[in-house]
């Protein structure tokens, strides 16, 4: 059982039992994430693994196995030196997604996520750089379908379901938007644009970089593909498409 204890090693940065931002090693050693994601780039400066985010307890359980009191502080400072890491790679760093709404626009409904490398801000620019997202997107979904005759099928006249979600990445080296849309039942359409940190509002089509989706943006895609099992492809085949808008992922990924 998980000791859930009370205090960021480095720092000494109060966490509560229910404070979502907890991150540990498999050891237990536990970090706030603004230390997690900063000095130790998601690396426990005792063990060299990786960081997770804390499981909660239920408040019903605490009662029964209270949260550990006491207080556990490195005897040295941490520091990036003391983060062990590989040699080549920079060591993971978990970021923060969370789910917005839903857009609902000509017959479409998106799970509109966002995404930062940092700590996600609510400010009027924030504000500006997601309504420019989402817009992008949806400029891009409501564009007429161009014809693509390919492997002797006419893609664009696979049947769309009218849903999909879009993520709003505010990373280290730009602001991403990527768009999915499930067709076909269980396929999706995938397009990205890339706006410059000098510019976050000004997206361009990422198309001609090739570009996918990164380690945080995958995260989003595998809850949405277990959202889509879990409501859409069942075994009774039921389509419960309000069920999949209403299952969202938001946390540290």
């Amino acid at each position: 059982m998980l000791e859930l204890r009370p205090n960021c090693e480095c720092c000494d940065v109060d966490l509560s039992p229910s404070d979502p931002g907890a991150m540990i090693c498999s050891f237990e050693c536990t970090y706030c994430t603004a230390c997690a994601a900063g000095v130790l780039r998601g690396r426990c400066p005792n063990c060299g693994g990786g960081l997770a985010p804390r499981p909660l307890r239920a408040s019903e359980k605490l009662r029964a196995d209270p949260a550990s009191t006491t207080r556990v502080r490195r005897s040295t400072p941490c520091t990036p030196s003391n983060a062990a890491a590989p040699r080549g790679f920079t060591p993971y760093s978990p970021r923060h997604v969370r789910f917005e709404r839903i857009e609902r626009r000509a017959g479409w409904s998106l799970k509109v996520y966002r995404m930062s490398a940092g700590t996600i801000s609510d400010g009027p620019s924030a504000a500006a750089v997601l309504h420019a997202g989402v817009e992008t997107a949806l400029t891009h979904l409501l564009s007429p379908r161009m014809r693509a005759h390919v492997g002797g099928i006419e893609w664009s006249e696979v049947p769309e379901h009218g849903v999909g979600f879009v993520q709003v990445h505010e990373g280290n080296d730009g602001v991403y938007t990527v768009l999915d849309v499930w067709f076909g039942e269980a396929m999706l359409r995938h397009a990205v644009w890339i706006a410059p940190l000098a510019a976050p509002t000004e997206f361009q089509s990422g198309e001609a970089t090739g570009l996918g989706v990164c380690v945080w943006e995958l995260a989003v895609l595998e809850h949405e593909r277990r959202a889509w099992l879990r409501h859409v492809l069942t075994p009774e085949g039921r389509g419960d498409i309000e069920g999949y808008l209403a299952d969202v992922i938001d946390g540290f990924v």
